[in-house]
């Protein structure tokens, strides 16, 4: 029977889960509607590294936490499964691409794919949370913050999957 726990597998997932909420309460750039943050790169991160059970608890517990530390309570439940979301299609979608060789170019490809549908799912998950919370045009208000945020992460987090691949065991 092969086990599935082990103490790496903890140690990296706590260690996503911490790095993702500290960088959402520590850089925040403010906006009308929120603001923006680092976090998503390293949610973006942990579903390129880690095992995905591991990857979707460490997004969405990190980012989860941050809100809620951060006055934004309200934005909790949808924050824990759309950040979640983000881990899990960067995974699959980077596992896909990169099923039959992990060459440069399709890491590179995997990431970009896996980034962009990942923070594709943010925008959408929070237009609609946004839409139910305060109407359709309010929601509308917040998608230019959260395409920001989007681009801001895809451009962290793509390079930093290809220059980092090394110091991960796949």
């Amino acid at each position: 029977m092969k086990r599935s726990f082990s103490v790496h597998r903890l140690v990296f997932a706590a260690l996503f889960c911490a790095l993702i909420c500290a960088a959402t309460l520590v850089v925040q750039i403010p906006l009308p509607t929120g603001y923006v943050h680092p976090g998503d790169a390293l949610c973006l991160l942990a579903g390129f590294f880690l095992p995905v059970g591991d990857a979707v608890l460490a997004a969405a517990l990190g980012s989860a936490l941050a809100d809620l530390f951060s006055g934004f309570a309200i934005y909790v439940p949808a924050t824990f499964l759309i950040k979640g979301g983000i881990a899990l299609v960067a995974h699959l979608l980077l596992r896909l691409v990169t099923r039959s060789g992990s060459t440069p170019g399709r890491l590179w490809g995997g990431a970009l794919v896996g980034g962009i549908a990942g923070e594709v799912l943010m925008i959408g998950g929070y237009f609609l949370y946004e839409t139910v919370l305060y109407g359709a045009a309010a929601a509308v208000l917040t998608l230019l913050g959260n395409a920001g945020q989007g681009i801001f992460a895809v451009l962290v987090a793509v390079p930093l999957c290809r220059a980092l691949r090394g110091y991960f065991r796949r």
